[in-house]
């Protein structure tokens, strides 16, 4: 017997599994050159102020002018940004526990928690 007309061999499966990694690698930044090269055209041709939309270009040139300063403020944003998700896994973790534990506890906050959950991000954060 001899194989389908569309069947594959062991070899032709590895190329296409091969080609999709890269594919599933190369297309975002394709997509990305793509999306940056259309910015800094867009600013270029409406001569958009930087202090409006910074072309990237610019951006580029200022993280490299200016990273002594620049780098401190992103280490102290980092430092703030993980204590924060640490803080936030920890407490999530604990309510959960509470939650799996006491029927009571759940039933008393899951309400709340509903609530938060489906309340947009920006108007919590006013």
């Amino acid at each position: 017997m001899s194989a389908p007309p569309n069947a594959t061999g062991p070899g032709e499966r590895g190329r296409i599994d091969h080609r999709e990694k890269v594919l599933s690698f190369l297309l975002p930044g394709v997509v990305l050159l793509g999306a940056l090269g259309i910015w800094e055209i867009v600013v270029a041709i409406f001569a958009i102020p930087p202090y409006v939309l910074p072309a990237p270009s610019l951006i580029a040139q200022t993280l490299w002018a200016d990273w002594g300063t620049l780098s401190s403020s992103l280490w102290v944003t980092l430092r703030i940004t993980f204590l924060a998700l640490i803080a936030a896994t920890l407490g999530a973790v604990g309510l959960a526990v509470l939650f799996a534990r006491w029927k009571w506890i759940e039933r008393s906050f899951f309400p709340f928690a509903v609530i938060l959950q489906v309340t947009p991000i920006v108007a919590t954060t006013l």
